[in-house]
């Protein structure tokens, strides 16, 4: 089999997407793109990113919970738990690496 060098779609064509086809609003993209392309968010989700279990998902939700990176800093492990899919066991890991 032939492997494509193609990545695929971006997450931020991903999300345009999503919007043309009726799965999200308006105010949903806007939301969307704001964590995907707000270097604030950007720094937020390669921090968290590089923390073992988060991955891509987990860090955009954890960019869109936490304002600032010295919010996600100061959080603790119930802060952290906000976020769907951060259990304890992901947040204790996020309070030893952050």
């Amino acid at each position: 089999m032939l492997e494509s060098d193609d990545p695929g779609p971006s997450p931020v064509d991903e999300v345009h997407q999503q919007y043309l086809d009726g799965g999200i609003d308006e105010a949903e993209l806007e939301r969307r793109l704001g964590i995907l392309v707000d270097d604030r968010a950007t720094t937020i989700r390669d921090m968290c990113d590089d923390v073992d279990g988060i991955g891509d998902e987990l860090s955009r939700e954890l960019a869109d919970e936490f304002d600032t990176v010295a919010d996600l800093q100061a959080a603790d492990a119930e802060d952290l738990q906000r976020v769907d899919g951060i259990g304890d066991k992901k947040a204790e890991k996020l309070l030893e690496e952050l």
